[in-house]
Protein backbone atom coordinates (compact mmCIF):
# COMPACT_ATOMS: atom_id res chain seq x y z
CA UNK A 1 0.00 0.00 0.00
CA UNK A 2 1.19 3.55 -0.31
CA UNK A 3 2.80 5.29 2.51
CA UNK A 4 3.35 8.89 3.61
CA UNK A 5 1.44 11.88 2.62
CA UNK A 6 1.67 13.54 -1.31
CA UNK A 7 3.80 16.11 -1.27
CA UNK A 8 0.86 19.80 -1.73
CA UNK A 9 3.63 20.93 -4.34
CA UNK A 10 2.32 18.12 -6.64
CA UNK A 11 -0.52 20.73 -7.59
CA UNK A 12 2.43 23.49 -8.21
CA UNK A 13 4.28 20.86 -10.81
CA UNK A 14 1.25 20.02 -12.18
CA UNK A 15 0.46 23.46 -12.72
CA UNK A 16 3.55 24.71 -14.40
CA UNK A 17 3.23 21.57 -16.98
CA UNK A 18 -0.67 22.99 -17.71
CA UNK A 19 0.85 26.70 -18.52
CA UNK A 20 3.24 25.62 -20.61
CA UNK A 21 0.96 22.96 -22.61
CA UNK A 22 -1.53 25.23 -22.84
CA UNK A 23 0.30 28.09 -24.71
CA UNK A 24 2.03 25.10 -27.05
CA UNK A 25 -1.55 24.64 -28.05
CA UNK A 26 -2.05 27.94 -28.66
CA UNK A 27 0.78 28.58 -30.61
CA UNK A 28 0.31 25.22 -32.53
CA UNK A 29 -2.95 26.77 -34.16
CA UNK A 30 -2.22 30.81 -33.87
CA UNK A 31 -3.11 31.27 -37.43
CA UNK A 32 -5.37 28.61 -38.10
CA UNK A 33 -8.97 30.90 -37.28
CA UNK A 34 -7.51 33.83 -39.52
CA UNK A 35 -6.01 31.84 -42.10
CA UNK A 36 -7.79 34.28 -44.70
CA UNK A 37 -6.61 37.83 -43.11
CA UNK A 38 -2.95 35.95 -42.74
CA UNK A 39 -3.11 35.17 -46.33
CA UNK A 40 -3.88 38.47 -46.66
CA UNK A 41 -1.07 40.00 -44.77
CA UNK A 42 1.19 37.83 -45.91
CA UNK A 43 0.24 38.85 -49.72
CA UNK A 44 -0.11 34.36 -50.32
CA UNK A 45 -2.18 33.43 -53.53
CA UNK A 46 -3.58 30.43 -51.45
CA UNK A 47 -4.14 29.47 -48.01
CA UNK A 48 -2.02 26.71 -48.23
CA UNK A 49 1.47 28.70 -46.21
CA UNK A 50 -0.63 29.72 -43.71
CA UNK A 51 -1.93 25.91 -43.15
CA UNK A 52 1.05 24.47 -43.77
CA UNK A 53 2.13 26.28 -39.83
CA UNK A 54 -0.14 24.17 -38.00
CA UNK A 55 0.36 21.23 -40.33
CA UNK A 56 4.36 21.65 -38.82
CA UNK A 57 3.25 20.60 -35.52
CA UNK A 58 1.98 17.04 -36.69
CA UNK A 59 4.80 16.02 -39.27
CA UNK A 60 7.61 17.43 -36.59
CA UNK A 61 5.40 15.34 -34.16
CA UNK A 62 6.00 12.02 -36.10
CA UNK A 63 9.96 11.95 -35.88
CA UNK A 64 10.13 13.62 -32.51
CA UNK A 65 7.68 12.16 -30.35
CA UNK A 66 9.54 8.91 -29.64
CA UNK A 67 12.64 10.69 -28.84
CA UNK A 68 11.27 13.26 -26.72
CA UNK A 69 9.54 10.38 -24.57
CA UNK A 70 12.79 8.69 -24.16
CA UNK A 71 14.63 12.00 -23.06
CA UNK A 72 12.11 12.29 -20.06
CA UNK A 73 12.15 8.34 -19.33
CA UNK A 74 15.41 8.71 -19.03
CA UNK A 75 17.26 11.50 -18.11
CA UNK A 76 13.75 13.00 -16.24
CA UNK A 77 10.54 15.18 -16.30
CA UNK A 78 12.52 18.32 -15.80
CA UNK A 79 15.10 17.55 -18.26
CA UNK A 80 12.42 17.00 -20.84
CA UNK A 81 9.72 19.66 -20.06
CA UNK A 82 12.41 22.04 -19.06
CA UNK A 83 14.01 21.49 -22.47
CA UNK A 84 10.52 21.61 -24.19
CA UNK A 85 9.87 25.29 -22.14
CA UNK A 86 12.80 27.03 -22.95
CA UNK A 87 12.34 26.47 -26.75
CA UNK A 88 8.47 27.09 -26.55
CA UNK A 89 9.57 30.57 -24.48
CA UNK A 90 12.61 31.56 -27.28
CA UNK A 91 10.31 30.24 -30.44
CA UNK A 92 7.40 31.62 -29.49
CA UNK A 93 8.99 35.29 -28.36
CA UNK A 94 10.82 35.19 -31.49
CA UNK A 95 7.70 33.98 -33.62
CA UNK A 96 5.83 37.11 -32.37
CA UNK A 97 8.09 39.48 -32.69
CA UNK A 98 8.78 38.72 -36.06
CA UNK A 99 5.12 38.21 -36.97
CA UNK A 100 5.78 40.14 -39.84
CA UNK A 101 7.95 37.68 -41.83
CA UNK A 102 6.44 34.68 -43.03
CA UNK A 103 10.25 33.05 -43.21
CA UNK A 104 10.78 33.74 -39.19
CA UNK A 105 7.17 32.86 -38.69
CA UNK A 106 7.57 29.47 -40.33
CA UNK A 107 10.67 28.07 -38.67
CA UNK A 108 9.78 29.51 -35.04
CA UNK A 109 6.68 27.45 -35.63
CA UNK A 110 9.33 24.36 -36.51
CA UNK A 111 11.16 25.06 -33.37
CA UNK A 112 8.08 25.10 -31.47
CA UNK A 113 6.83 22.21 -33.20
CA UNK A 114 10.25 20.42 -31.38
CA UNK A 115 9.27 21.66 -28.34
CA UNK A 116 5.38 19.72 -28.13
CA UNK A 117 6.45 16.25 -27.93
CA UNK A 118 9.06 16.83 -24.67
CA UNK A 119 5.55 18.86 -22.72
CA UNK A 120 2.54 16.79 -23.99
CA UNK A 121 4.35 13.38 -23.27
CA UNK A 122 5.19 13.88 -19.63
CA UNK A 123 1.34 13.81 -18.02
CA UNK A 124 1.78 9.92 -17.31
CA UNK A 125 5.36 10.61 -15.77
CA UNK A 126 4.52 13.49 -13.70
CA UNK A 127 1.64 11.69 -12.33
CA UNK A 128 3.54 8.89 -11.38
CA UNK A 129 6.53 11.04 -9.61
CA UNK A 130 4.18 13.23 -7.72
CA UNK A 131 0.42 11.72 -7.63
CA UNK A 132 -0.73 8.31 -5.86
CA UNK A 133 -2.26 6.22 -7.86
CA UNK A 134 -5.82 7.12 -6.56
CA UNK A 135 -4.93 10.58 -8.13
CA UNK A 136 -3.01 9.84 -11.83
CA UNK A 137 -5.57 9.65 -13.93
CA UNK A 138 -7.04 13.13 -12.72
CA UNK A 139 -3.47 14.12 -12.86
CA UNK A 140 -3.23 13.14 -16.29
CA UNK A 141 -7.28 14.54 -17.09
CA UNK A 142 -5.79 18.20 -15.86
CA UNK A 143 -2.77 18.53 -18.02
CA UNK A 144 -4.55 17.32 -20.94
CA UNK A 145 -7.43 19.61 -20.13
CA UNK A 146 -4.81 21.96 -20.61
CA UNK A 147 -4.24 21.22 -24.69
CA UNK A 148 -8.22 21.91 -25.33
CA UNK A 149 -7.85 25.42 -23.25
CA UNK A 150 -5.57 26.59 -25.58
CA UNK A 151 -7.73 25.43 -28.71
CA UNK A 152 -10.58 27.03 -27.08
CA UNK A 153 -8.61 30.52 -26.03
CA UNK A 154 -6.61 30.67 -29.72
CA UNK A 155 -10.12 30.08 -31.83
CA UNK A 156 -12.18 33.07 -29.73
CA UNK A 157 -9.14 35.33 -29.05
CA UNK A 158 -7.65 35.56 -32.24
CA UNK A 159 -10.62 36.39 -34.42
CA UNK A 160 -11.86 39.01 -31.86
CA UNK A 161 -8.32 40.39 -31.82
CA UNK A 162 -7.83 41.53 -35.34
CA UNK A 163 -11.18 43.03 -35.26
CA UNK A 164 -11.66 46.48 -36.22
CA UNK A 165 -14.87 47.93 -35.54
CA UNK A 166 -17.48 45.66 -37.75
CA UNK A 167 -14.66 44.54 -40.09
CA UNK A 168 -11.36 42.56 -40.03
CA UNK A 169 -8.07 44.29 -40.10
CA UNK A 170 -5.24 41.88 -40.71
CA UNK A 171 -2.82 44.90 -40.18
CA UNK A 172 -3.69 43.28 -36.51
CA UNK A 173 -1.99 40.27 -36.72
CA UNK A 174 1.32 41.10 -35.71
CA UNK A 175 -0.13 42.67 -32.48
CA UNK A 176 -1.73 39.63 -31.31
CA UNK A 177 0.61 37.46 -32.33
CA UNK A 178 3.28 39.25 -30.07
CA UNK A 179 1.00 38.94 -26.99
CA UNK A 180 1.06 34.89 -27.72
CA UNK A 181 4.96 35.60 -28.05
CA UNK A 182 5.13 37.15 -24.65
CA UNK A 183 2.73 34.74 -22.95
CA UNK A 184 5.43 31.73 -24.48
CA UNK A 185 8.09 33.17 -22.69
CA UNK A 186 6.22 33.75 -19.59
CA UNK A 187 4.77 30.40 -18.89
CA UNK A 188 8.25 29.15 -19.79
CA UNK A 189 9.67 31.07 -16.77
CA UNK A 190 7.41 30.53 -14.52
CA UNK A 191 7.33 26.56 -15.78
CA UNK A 192 11.15 27.07 -15.51
CA UNK A 193 11.33 28.43 -11.90
CA UNK A 194 8.50 26.14 -10.77
CA UNK A 195 8.66 22.88 -12.49
CA UNK A 196 10.54 20.27 -10.18
CA UNK A 197 11.72 16.23 -10.83
CA UNK A 198 9.77 14.09 -8.65
CA UNK A 199 10.96 12.18 -5.74
CA UNK A 200 8.41 9.02 -6.63
CA UNK A 201 10.76 6.15 -5.91
CA UNK A 202 11.19 3.36 -8.83
CA UNK A 203 13.59 1.09 -7.68
CA UNK A 204 10.54 -1.57 -7.10
CA UNK A 205 9.80 -1.07 -10.82
CA UNK A 206 10.39 -4.19 -13.28
CA UNK A 207 11.22 -2.05 -15.97
CA UNK A 208 14.01 0.13 -14.19
CA UNK A 209 17.16 -1.65 -15.84
CA UNK A 210 15.62 -1.03 -19.60
CA UNK A 211 17.89 2.04 -20.59
CA UNK A 212 18.13 2.12 -24.39
CA UNK A 213 15.96 3.83 -26.59
CA UNK A 214 14.82 0.86 -28.44
CA UNK A 215 15.25 -1.39 -25.32
CA UNK A 216 12.36 0.71 -23.91
CA UNK A 217 10.39 0.56 -27.03
CA UNK A 218 10.90 -3.17 -27.52
CA UNK A 219 9.33 -3.09 -23.66
CA UNK A 220 6.78 -1.68 -24.44
CA UNK A 221 5.54 -3.64 -27.38
CA UNK A 222 6.37 -6.79 -25.94
CA UNK A 223 3.42 -6.92 -23.67
CA UNK A 224 0.32 -7.53 -24.86
CA UNK A 225 -1.79 -5.38 -23.26
CA UNK A 226 -0.17 -2.11 -23.64
CA UNK A 227 0.29 -3.71 -28.01
CA UNK A 228 -3.75 -3.29 -27.67
CA UNK A 229 -3.81 0.22 -25.91
CA UNK A 230 -1.97 1.79 -28.82
CA UNK A 231 -4.47 -0.08 -31.47
CA UNK A 232 -7.21 1.80 -29.39
CA UNK A 233 -5.39 5.08 -29.91
CA UNK A 234 -4.75 4.69 -33.92
CA UNK A 235 -8.72 3.76 -33.87
CA UNK A 236 -10.03 6.48 -31.19
CA UNK A 237 -7.66 9.13 -31.57
CA UNK A 238 -7.35 8.83 -35.33
CA UNK A 239 -10.99 9.29 -35.39
CA UNK A 240 -10.96 12.45 -33.34
CA UNK A 241 -7.79 14.23 -35.17
CA UNK A 242 -9.88 13.83 -38.60
CA UNK A 243 -13.33 14.49 -37.37
CA UNK A 244 -12.06 17.62 -35.69
CA UNK A 245 -10.14 18.62 -38.80
CA UNK A 246 -12.90 17.84 -41.36
CA UNK A 247 -15.89 19.21 -39.18
CA UNK A 248 -16.61 21.98 -41.82
CA UNK A 249 -17.04 19.40 -44.88
CA UNK A 250 -19.14 17.12 -42.35
CA UNK A 251 -21.07 20.13 -41.69
CA UNK A 252 -21.46 21.74 -45.05
CA UNK A 253 -23.00 18.56 -46.34
CA UNK A 254 -25.49 18.89 -44.00
CA UNK A 255 -26.78 22.05 -45.10
CA UNK A 256 -25.19 24.52 -42.14
CA UNK A 257 -23.88 27.69 -42.51
CA UNK A 258 -20.18 28.53 -41.47
CA UNK A 259 -21.40 29.73 -38.22
CA UNK A 260 -23.00 26.78 -37.52
CA UNK A 261 -20.15 24.73 -38.40
CA UNK A 262 -18.44 26.74 -36.05
CA UNK A 263 -20.81 25.81 -33.02
CA UNK A 264 -20.67 22.25 -33.94
CA UNK A 265 -16.80 22.04 -33.62
CA UNK A 266 -17.07 24.40 -30.99
CA UNK A 267 -19.03 22.00 -28.55
CA UNK A 268 -17.26 19.23 -29.30
CA UNK A 269 -13.91 20.65 -28.15
CA UNK A 270 -16.31 21.78 -25.08
CA UNK A 271 -17.18 18.20 -24.27
CA UNK A 272 -13.81 17.42 -24.69
CA UNK A 273 -12.98 19.47 -21.85
CA UNK A 274 -15.98 18.10 -19.50
CA UNK A 275 -14.31 14.73 -20.54
CA UNK A 276 -10.90 14.79 -19.63
CA UNK A 277 -12.00 16.09 -16.29
CA UNK A 278 -14.95 13.99 -15.50
CA UNK A 279 -13.80 10.11 -16.76
CA UNK A 280 -10.45 10.29 -15.34
CA UNK A 281 -11.91 11.52 -11.78
CA UNK A 282 -14.36 8.47 -11.83
CA UNK A 283 -11.70 6.05 -12.94
CA UNK A 284 -9.60 7.16 -10.11
CA UNK A 285 -12.56 6.90 -7.76
CA UNK A 286 -14.01 3.54 -8.53
CA UNK A 287 -10.12 2.50 -9.19
CA UNK A 288 -10.80 0.96 -12.51
CA UNK A 289 -9.33 1.95 -15.98
CA UNK A 290 -10.32 -1.01 -18.11
CA UNK A 291 -13.99 -0.50 -17.10
CA UNK A 292 -14.30 3.28 -18.01
CA UNK A 293 -11.63 3.18 -21.39
CA UNK A 294 -13.89 -0.03 -22.20
CA UNK A 295 -16.87 2.39 -21.60
CA UNK A 296 -15.85 5.37 -22.89
CA UNK A 297 -15.13 3.82 -26.35
CA UNK A 298 -18.59 2.03 -26.71
CA UNK A 299 -20.21 5.24 -25.76
CA UNK A 300 -18.03 7.09 -28.99
CA UNK A 301 -20.58 4.45 -31.34
CA UNK A 302 -23.66 6.24 -31.00
CA UNK A 303 -22.49 9.06 -30.85
CA UNK A 304 -20.30 9.42 -34.43
CA UNK A 305 -23.58 7.35 -35.07
CA UNK A 306 -25.84 10.38 -34.22
CA UNK A 307 -23.56 12.60 -36.08
CA UNK A 308 -23.09 10.77 -39.20
CA UNK A 309 -27.15 10.14 -39.29
CA UNK A 310 -28.90 13.14 -38.03
CA UNK A 311 -29.30 16.78 -39.85
CA UNK A 312 -31.44 18.61 -37.14
CA UNK A 313 -28.49 21.22 -36.10
CA UNK A 314 -29.74 21.15 -32.52
CA UNK A 315 -29.30 17.09 -32.24
CA UNK A 316 -26.16 17.28 -33.79
CA UNK A 317 -25.11 19.72 -31.54
CA UNK A 318 -25.91 16.86 -29.17
CA UNK A 319 -24.10 14.29 -30.96
CA UNK A 320 -21.26 16.18 -31.00
CA UNK A 321 -20.69 17.18 -27.46
CA UNK A 322 -20.91 13.35 -27.35
CA UNK A 323 -18.44 12.64 -29.53
CA UNK A 324 -15.71 14.80 -28.12
CA UNK A 325 -16.63 13.87 -24.34
CA UNK A 326 -16.18 9.85 -24.97
CA UNK A 327 -12.92 10.14 -26.96
CA UNK A 328 -10.69 12.78 -25.13
CA UNK A 329 -12.32 11.34 -21.74
CA UNK A 330 -10.73 7.87 -22.49
CA UNK A 331 -7.52 9.21 -23.57
CA UNK A 332 -6.11 10.55 -19.96
CA UNK A 333 -7.55 6.69 -18.74
CA UNK A 334 -5.91 5.08 -21.65
CA UNK A 335 -2.61 6.93 -21.03
CA UNK A 336 -2.59 6.00 -17.27
CA UNK A 337 -3.33 2.61 -18.13
CA UNK A 338 -0.75 1.59 -20.03
CA UNK A 339 1.97 3.73 -17.82
CA UNK A 340 0.78 1.56 -15.13
CA UNK A 341 0.76 -1.51 -17.01
CA UNK A 342 4.30 -0.98 -18.96
CA UNK A 343 5.85 0.61 -15.87
CA UNK A 344 7.18 3.83 -14.89
CA UNK A 345 10.70 3.81 -16.39
CA UNK A 346 8.86 3.61 -19.93
CA UNK A 347 5.61 5.41 -19.19
CA UNK A 348 6.12 8.70 -21.44
CA UNK A 349 7.41 6.37 -23.81
CA UNK A 350 4.33 4.18 -24.18
CA UNK A 351 2.20 7.74 -24.05
CA UNK A 352 4.28 8.73 -26.50
CA UNK A 353 3.34 5.89 -29.18
CA UNK A 354 -0.20 6.34 -28.09
CA UNK A 355 -0.38 10.12 -29.36
CA UNK A 356 1.89 9.13 -32.14
CA UNK A 357 -0.41 6.03 -34.04
CA UNK A 358 -3.34 9.03 -33.46
CA UNK A 359 -1.36 11.26 -35.18
CA UNK A 360 -0.69 8.62 -38.36
CA UNK A 361 -4.20 7.67 -38.72
CA UNK A 362 -5.37 10.95 -38.47
CA UNK A 363 -3.46 11.80 -41.25
CA UNK A 364 -4.70 9.09 -42.72
CA UNK A 365 -8.41 9.23 -42.19
CA UNK A 366 -8.50 13.02 -43.26
CA UNK A 367 -6.76 11.84 -46.82
CA UNK A 368 -9.98 9.55 -46.97
CA UNK A 369 -12.52 12.32 -45.83
CA UNK A 370 -10.76 14.77 -48.69
CA UNK A 371 -13.75 14.18 -50.74
CA UNK A 372 -16.84 15.28 -49.75
CA UNK A 373 -18.48 12.30 -51.64
CA UNK A 374 -16.76 10.31 -49.58
CA UNK A 375 -17.25 11.66 -45.78
CA UNK A 376 -20.49 9.91 -44.99
CA UNK A 377 -19.09 6.22 -45.83
CA UNK A 378 -15.96 7.28 -44.19
CA UNK A 379 -18.27 8.42 -40.71
CA UNK A 380 -20.02 4.77 -40.49
CA UNK A 381 -16.51 3.41 -41.10
CA UNK A 382 -15.55 5.05 -37.51
CA UNK A 383 -18.52 3.92 -35.92
CA UNK A 384 -17.83 0.29 -37.21
CA UNK A 385 -13.96 1.15 -35.95
CA UNK A 386 -15.27 2.52 -32.78
CA UNK A 387 -17.40 -0.77 -32.11
CA UNK A 388 -14.32 -2.61 -32.75
CA UNK A 389 -12.20 -0.82 -30.41
CA UNK A 390 -14.74 -0.89 -27.39
CA UNK A 391 -14.63 -4.86 -28.37
CA UNK A 392 -11.13 -5.04 -28.28
CA UNK A 393 -10.83 -2.48 -24.81
CA UNK A 394 -13.29 -5.87 -23.18
CA UNK A 395 -10.00 -7.60 -23.49
CA UNK A 396 -7.96 -5.96 -21.61
CA UNK A 397 -6.71 -7.39 -17.88
CA UNK A 398 -7.48 -4.45 -15.56
CA UNK A 399 -4.85 -2.33 -14.41
CA UNK A 400 -2.71 -4.51 -11.33
CA UNK A 401 -2.21 -0.85 -9.50
CA UNK A 402 -6.37 -1.15 -9.92
CA UNK A 403 -6.75 -4.74 -8.46
CA UNK A 404 -3.80 -4.80 -6.37
CA UNK A 405 -3.76 -1.99 -4.35
CA UNK A 406 0.27 -1.97 -4.19
CA UNK A 407 1.78 0.96 -5.51
CA UNK A 408 4.89 2.76 -5.46
CA UNK A 409 4.74 5.43 -3.27
CA UNK A 410 4.33 8.87 -4.65
CA UNK A 411 6.81 11.84 -3.83
CA UNK A 412 6.51 13.24 -0.52
CA UNK A 413 9.13 16.08 -0.98
CA UNK A 414 8.00 19.69 -0.19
Amino acid sequence: METGAPSRYRWVVLFALFLVTMVSQIQWLAHAPIATAAQAYFGFDSVVPINRLAEMYMLVYLVACIPASWVIDRLGTRAGVGFGAAVLGVAGLMKGLYADEYVVVLWSQIALSVAQPFIINAPTAVASQWFPVVERGTAVGIASLAQFVGIILVMIVTPLAIQAGDRTDPALIPVIMRWYGWACLAAAVVCLGLFREGTGARVADATAGVRSFFGGVRHILSLRDVRRTVLLFLVGLGIFNAVTTCIDSICRIKGFDVDQSGLVGAIMLVGGVVGAVVLPLISDRIRRRKAVLAAALLGVVPALAGLALFTDFGVVMAFSFLVGFFVTGAGPVGFQYAAEVGGASTESTSQGLMLLAGQVSGLVFVEAMGDDRMIQGVMWAFVGLSLAAGALALTLKESPMMTSGKTVKAGTSA
